[in-house]
This record gives C-alpha cells, sequence and structure tokens, in this order.
C-alpha cells in the first residue's frame, strides 16, 4: 500500500533490491532480522592510502567507466538475470538460523538492548516478581533515561506480564508480573512459594530499589503509619 501526499491510500506493484555499504558493523539491526544480508569484505586499499592502493583506485576507476552508461547497466542487468540461484535461496524469506554468516551472528550477539538486559538482571538478581508501574519507570531510568512509556516494552520484551490488581487493603492499581508469579488475590503463588503482594513490594522491591537510590513510599504493612507527605514516587 502507498499513501501519498493529498492523495488516497492505493496498492501498488513494489519490487526493489538494495545494496548497502558501511564502514561500520550495523550493530543496530535487531538480532534475526530477516531482511538483510550481511557479508564482510576486507581489503587493503583506502582512498587514503594502503597496501593495495593502487590496485583499489584502479579498480573503482574501472567499475565507475564500466556502469557510466546505460549499456553498462544493461549489460550487468542482464548478466544478473541469468545467474542461477543457490538451492536455499528464497526471494520472500531469509532462514538466519542456517545462512547467517560471520559477522551476522556477531550482530545478533551484540543485538539485545543494553539497558532490558542490565535489567532483567537487576530484577532476577534480587528476586524481584511484581512490580507496581507507578515503579517501573524509576526503576528503568536507573540504568538510562527513557520515554515514559518505554517501561512497557522494556518489560514485555522481558517477558513480563502488565495486568491491575488490588493488595494491602488499597485500590486496584496496575502492574508488571514475571509470568511465573501467578498473582490472584493479592498473593503471589510460585512453584518455590507463596507471599502475599504487599509483603513481596515490602520486603523484595523496596530495599532493591532502596539500593539504587529510589525508596517506596507507598507500600506499608502497618497501614496506620503515617505516610510522608512526599509521597509521590515520581
Amino acid at each position: 500500500m502507498a499513501e501519498g501526499k493529498n492523495k488516497d491510500i492505493e496498492p501498488i506493484d513494489h519490487r526493489c533490491c538494495f545494496i548497502l555499504t558501511t564502514n561500520h558493523k550495523p550493530i543496530w539491526l535487531e538480532a534475526g532480522d530477516r531482511r538483510f544480508y550481511i557479508i564482510h569484505l576486507d581489503h587493503e586499499g583506502y582512498a587514503a592510502g594502503g597496501a593495495a592502493y593502487d590496485d583499489f583506485v584502479k579498480l573503482v576507476a574501472e567499475v565507475k567507466d564500466a556502469y557510466a552508461s546505460d549499456k553498462g547497466i544493461a549489460e550487468l542487468y542482464r548478466a544478473l538475470l541469468r545467474r542461477p540461484q543457490a538451492e536455499n535461496f528464497n526471494p520472500y524469506s531469509l532462514n538466519v538460523n542456517e545462512l547467517a554468516t560471520e559477522v551476522m551472528r556477531e550482530i545478533s550477539a551484540l543485538a539485545p538492548d543494553v539497558v532490558e538486559e542490565m535489567l532483567g538482571e537487576f530484577l532476577e538478581e534480587h528476586k524481584i516478581r511484581f512490580v507496581p508501574v507507578r515503579y517501573a519507570n524509576k526503576l528503568l531510568s536507573y540504568f538510562a533515561h527513557r520515554n515514559p512509556n518505554a517501561a512497557k516494552y522494556s518489560f514485555d520484551r522481558l517477558g513480563w506480564k502488565k495486568k491491575k490488581f488490588a493488595w494491602g487493603g488499597q485500590g486496584s492499581a496496575h502492574a508488571f508480573y514475571h509470568p511465573d508469579a501467578h498473582p490472584e488475590r493479592g498473593m503471589l503463588q510460585t512453584v518455590h512459594y507463596k507471599q502475599s503482594i504487599e509483603a513481596h513490594l515490602n520486603e523484595v522491591l523496596a530495599p532493591a530499589l532502596e539500593e539504587i537510590g529510589f525508596g517506596i513510599k507507598y507500600e506499608y504493612l502497618d497501614r496506620d503509619m503515617k505516610k510522608p507527605v512526599d509521597d509521590v514516587p515520581f
């Protein structure tokens, strides 16, 4: 589908293929991205010098001369049409697991969001299984300052769920939870233990947030305790 400015959306027959070159490893790509097949070509010729400088300059000049005319482009086009494709070639999908090059595997290892990796490690290290939404951005911002909506995407990519719960005799509120926690009726129910949500927030989440400089102001086991006047978490 294509949509031009001040024009209605219309279907178009669109086929294209791009060859992109870069001097830098494209680590901005997502792991397993099937839109790009990446190969690494190294050489000893550079515009500013190198062991194969003369050969490199000569090659570049020959390529420019060969394809400076429409005739040269047409010859290249016909040569590509005659070229037999490999048996595992699929124009609609790239089997990344089978056909990935070494540089593609390197990019795949670098691709995960570092901030989300640190967040996941922090949650696992402190055995945190339940995080109210009102604290999620505080937790994420410890690792990087991001858009307020970023937390929902980060927790989702970590496999966490989001739902509305009530706990501690208070009204319901949205929270992220680990899928193994099975929160229900104010309780977390893992395969290893059962714990009230309120206790988990005070005994697990609160010390973890205190460790990184963010104190919890809302959750109290003793509901008669006077809350501080600065009880807004952010």
